[in-house]
């Protein structure tokens, strides 16, 4: 059973009044309204502590519930807090492997292209390679042509040369040939001239 002073407490810590206040207010509430309640037996003061021991077993039941309540609903919100970060967790776990997935798919294809590349490139410079080999095979076939060219020019030259030479000797003996007897007539006119 509750005490009449357990219930002073009781009502200065929830009005948030000393002790001596709260029973001040009491015994000024029981003067203004005793006159106008009719007289109550005595044993209604057992009735009113036992009440107020009711209601104030309720407000502590209360109080109870509202505990394992606000327990219960920390305990669910730490759940889902703990479901929400699983699931963060997964789902950043599978972006980054779908990131890590499509970052290997853009390196091999960058090696992929990379390597026909470097295919291309070699193809480019073994084409490269062989037609600077032709040119330079017909640089010598064209070099040797020339060359050959050249050396059948210089033969003909060597024999029109003799040729010639053979012609201006034949032209030298012929003139020296009809030179002489050229002379030897107008050294014999004029010798005839000068004799008389």
């Amino acid at each position: 059973m509750t005490s009449r002073q357990q219930v002073i407490d009781e009502l200065a810590r929830r009005l948030g009044m000393s002790e001596e206040a709260v029973e001040n207010f009491l015994r000024t509430l029981v003067t203004v309204v005793a006159p106008l309640v009719p007289e109550v037996p005595p044993y209604f003061e057992r009735y009113f502590e036992a009440r107020i021991g009711s209601l104030q077993r309720e407000i502590e039941y209360s109080r109870g519930e509202a505990d394992r309540q606000f327990e219960e609903l920390r305990s669910e919100m730490d759940r889902r807090f703990e479901e929400l970060r699983g699931e963060m967790n997964k789902r950043f776990e599978e972006l980054r492997s779908e990131m890590d997935r499509r970052f290997e798919e853009l390196r091999g294809e960058m090696d992929r292209r990379f390597g026909e590349m470097d295919k291309r490139f070699e193809e480019l410079r073994g084409e490269m390679d062989r037609r600077f080999s032709e040119m330079d095979k017909r640089f010598e076939e064209l070099r040797g042509e020339m060359d050959r060219r050249f050396e059948e020019l210089r033969g003909e030259i060597r024999v029109r040369f003799a040729q010639f030479e053979r012609r201006f000797v034949l032209l030298e003996r012929w003139l020296f040939g009809m030179l002489i007897p050229l002379l030897v007539a107008l050294l014999a006119a004029i010798f005839k001239l000068l004799v008389g």
